[in-house]
């Protein structure tokens, strides 16, 4: 079922505090922490790798960490569930949600031969 447009479900803060977010595993995969929107799209991503291996969503479209002067910061505290990073930077966010919640899974999408009619 597509929720896409619900607008009561598609929120950084209905997202962001779930507990299966916050473990170890999501850790070891991220490299850090899960602290902000950008964390979520990762963990999401990180799994999957175009043919040539590049990363789908690699680490360097991490610009934030080019001029957030807390960067280390937000991912030097511990972790607790639920407790994320609500970053008042605009672009940040706007890129996240495009991905989360209006683009999810079309790094899935794969183009068939001959073409679906």
């Amino acid at each position: 079922r597509d929720d896409l447009d619900v607008a009561m479900r598609n929120r950084w803060h209905l997202v962001m505090p779930k507990a299966k977010y916050y473990t170890a595993e999501i850790e070891k995969a991220l490299g850090h922490p899960f602290r902000r929107y950008r964390d979520y799209i990762r963990q999401i991503f990180i799994w999957y790798q175009y043919p040539d291996g590049k990363m789908v969503y690699p680490e360097y479209w991490d610009v934030a960490r080019l001029f957030l002067q807390d960067y280390d910061e937000i991912y030097s505290g511990p972790t607790v569930v639920g407790q994320y990073h609500k970053a008042p930077a605009v672009y940040e966010d706007m890129a996240e949600k495009w991905l989360a919640f209006d683009n999810l899974a079309q790094h899935l999408v794969e183009a068939v031969d001959p073409p679906l009619e």
